[in-house]
């Protein structure tokens, strides 16, 4: 079991003696769970029940057994975790926000302490998208399984935000205990795709509509050339492409 876990704990990362975070939210979402679920399973042990002998999510498999050592995760590392991630994390209960991280309460645009007790459309643009992402990641948690999907977010003042979300159920037998979620903001990686792809756009429409003959070159030969100058030199496009710019 301490060779699981050491396993674990390279498998997410490990920095200058405190948790690192890879940018697999993935990952992420099952070291937390996997802490939580510890930190549950000592509770109950506290007060003189013996825990059952898997106390994770299914995904992950690993078995507890019930003499739990100290080289598993205590209540303040998972806090630690939780606390310190370079994403964005929170944990719902019943369709609610119970906590949080402070990444989360800066992505949104709110402190941590003013996202507690609110739904978790709060954080969605209308409701139809709120129920829409429900029907997506619902049946995924249920099954004890990892929901994964890029969703568009919006923060309290209005800015939307697209974001890869990781979601895990803290227990999938007992939905009652919640729901870790994990928020990638790709927002500027995905504006910088759309600009590009638009740039693309609009130089294929000055190729095709210019008034003049245009051609594009690599390695002294012709890769592309816009209606005009077929029409100018007598070529088909067949006959343009690939043929050196020295024969013109």
């Amino acid at each position: 079991l301490a060779g699981r876990w050491r396993a674990l704990r390279q498998h997410v990362g490990h920095a200058r003696g405190h948790w690192g975070f890879c940018r697999d939210a993935k990952r992420v979402a099952s070291a937390i769970t996997l802490g939580l679920a510890v930190t549950a399973a000592r509770q109950t042990e506290h007060v003189g029940h013996r825990p059952p002998p898997r106390m994770t999510p299914h995904h992950l498999s690993i078995p507890l057994p019930s003499d739990l050592s100290a080289t598993l995760p205590s209540s303040e590392e998972v806090s630690a975790v939780f606390e310190h991630a370079s994403l964005g994390m929170a944990l719902s209960r019943n369709r609610v926000i119970v906590r949080c991280n402070r990444v989360f309460a800066q992505l949104f645009g709110k402190p941590v302490v003013e996202w507690i007790g609110l739904p978790g459309a709060s954080i969605f643009p209308d409701e139809h998208a709120y129920e829409q992402f429900g029907q997506l990641a619902s049946p995924v948690l249920a099954s004890g399984g990892i929901y994964r999907g890029e969703h568009v977010f919006q923060a309290c003042d209005g800015k939307l935000l697209t974001c890869v979300v990781s979601a895990s159920a803290v227990n999938p037998a007992k939905p009652t205990e919640g729901t870790i979620w994990v928020f990638d903001d790709v927002t500027a990686e995905r504006d910088q795709q759309r600009a590009l792809r638009e740039a693309l756009q609009r130089f294929e429409s000055l190729m095709a509509n210019a008034p003049v003959g245009i051609i594009q070159t690599a390695n002294r030969c012709i890769v592309d050339a816009n209606p005009r100058f077929l029409d100018m030199f007598g070529y088909t496009e067949a006959e343009a492409i690939g043929m050196p710019a020295v024969k013109l």
